[in-house]
């Protein structure tokens, strides 16, 4: 659909070929009059037509907001879904081993939504157009063409990892939780990689250090300074 509108009867002919396909033998003359399993099939037809767009936006909100790697989005199947429990279970994860992550109250509904139309528990939620299970890849070109959408550029779903264990960091999160939340062995990992809190400290802290010289000791450094640069290539 472009914005345009349909002329009355392009807009009865696309309407009777969607119900036809729907499986309707006669098209209702009132969308009152349609039944509660023609209608269920209509919503079905929906989440087909709108399901890559629906996936893509799937896969930046488990990088983004759980920093789910790759590989670990395109894994994902419909028994791996817990709702009374609230988690998802990753499977075949970095570390060799099966772990669980914390399912997000924002994404219970739409989740609740998605999965009522896959077949099967072993389901995948994620397929290419020809039906085929995504791979890390997929998730990697879902991801860059979201974020090209809104003028983003050289995004991928490492970046949004890094920038969760960033945010976390910034945030004063002690480095244990960091590290359960993006699941690495040990606290020390989380540390390494994310932790740059106390940098970040020092830097803004001698950022605003005055330091105060007298006249001569200026002149002097300034010389010596302008010395090393013409030495090492510099022009002024």
């Amino acid at each position: 659909m472009n914005g345009n509108q349909y002329y009355p009867c392009s807009f009865h002919k696309r309407m009777r070929k969607i119900l036809a396909e729907a499986g309707a033998k006669t098209a209702p003359s009132n969308p009152k009059a349609m039944s509660e399993e023609l209608l269920q099939a209509l919503e079905h037809m929906r989440f087909h037509i709108q399901r890559q767009r629906d996936q893509m936006v799937l896969a930046v909100t488990l990088c983004s907001f759980l920093g789910m790697r790759p590989s670990e989005v395109a894994r994902l199947e419909n028994r791996d879904i817990d709702f009374s429990a609230r988690l998802l279970s990753l499977r075949e994860t970095k570390s060799q081993e099966d772990q669980k992550l914390p399912m997000l109250s924002f994404l219970v509904q739409p989740l609740e939504r998605y999965t009522s139309h896959l077949v099967d528990s072993q389901s995948p939620l994620f397929v290419n157009t020809q039906g085929a299970k995504w791979e890390r890849r997929d998730v990697a070109v879902a991801v860059s063409r979201y974020a090209a959408e809104h003028g983003i550029k050289n995004v991928t779903p490492q970046k949004l990892r890094a920038t969760l264990g960033a945010t976390l960091s910034r945030l004063k999160i002690e480095p244990a939780l960091t590290a359960v939340i993006l699941r690495h062995k040990d606290a020390a990992t989380a540390l390494r990689h994310y932790n740059n809190r106390e940098l970040e400290d020092a830097r803004q802290c001698l950022e605003g250090v005055k330091i105060t010289t007298d006249a001569q000791l200026h002149q002097e450094y300034m010389r010596e300074y302008n010395r090393i640069y013409t030495l090492v290539g510099g022009e002024r």
